[in-house]
């Protein structure tokens, strides 16, 4: 298997902002200028935006973060989006980890400069969900996905465990889509993408050049492609 390209990871924080604003309030509209000037957004939300509005979130679009890798030569990760809500924040990257090290500093920095308060981690996910894609060209082709779907759908409960315990439900075929029955999983997570692999547009099918989405960090979902085509190999 070869990874072509990440194109968007979303790391989702559900948590009101009453949580992690300042117990005695801020003036908002310093804290959003500011934190487009620091990552570079270039789309931001203008004028007076107050708390109430952020029911329909207030965006930020095409930023950057800058890291130190391993050798501590400092780097640029590019940020798609940043999302606030008055019910969590949204964070697009190419690969999970660079949202989760974006979230990690903004609020870092957020309660060096304007007294944040982090939120609480969650080692049961109750407070985060995620999701990425990622493009691939396998050697075998997928058109036995379908023959080997009990195997598949073990593969992915594997790592849904590790993730989302309370989840509970089996998973069914649904359309291209291998998906949880929403009316049966606990309500912070009926929002969940599905898993899915689509040949990719524009691409010869004999290629098996293949996109795939999941609920599952960047990490992990490469790992359960990696045992996907594993599988394929299999009579």
């Amino acid at each position: 298997m070869e990874i072509i390209a990440y194109p968007q990871a979303r790391e989702i924080l559900l948590v009101r902002t009453e949580q992690i604003l300042p117990p005695g309030g801020l003036y908002v509209p310093d804290l959003f200028a500011a934190i487009a000037l620091r990552y570079e957004f270039q789309t931001a939300p203008q004028g007076n935006t107050s708390i109430d509005q952020l029911l329909d979130g207030a965006k930020f679009v095409t930023g950057k973060l800058e890291l130190a890798d391993r050798d501590e030569a400092p780097f640029e990760v590019p940020i798609q989006e940043l999302t606030v809500y008055n019910n969590g924040l949204v964070a697009i990257a190419h690969k999970s980890e660079d949202a989760q090290a974006f979230l990690n500093d903004l609020f870092s920095w957020g309660e060096l400069m304007f007294g944040l308060r982090p939120p609480i981690p969650s080692e049961s996910w109750k407070n985060r969900l995620c999701a990425s894609q990622i493009v691939v060209q396998f050697e075998q082709s997928v058109d036995d996905l379908l023959s080997k779907f009990q195997s598949i759908t073990k593969l992915i409960e594997a790592q849904m465990r590790l993730l989302y315990p309370t989840i509970g439900s089996p998973l069914y075929l649904k359309n291209l889509t291998i998906d949880y029955d929403k009316a049966t999983v606990p309500s912070n997570l009926d929002t969940l993408v599905g898993f899915f692999i689509e040949r990719r547009v524009g691409v010869p099918f004999a290629d098996n050049v293949i996109f795939s989405q999941a609920p599952l960090p960047t990490d992990q979902h490469s790992e359960y492609l990696t045992d996907l085509e594993i599988l394929l190999r299999r009579p």
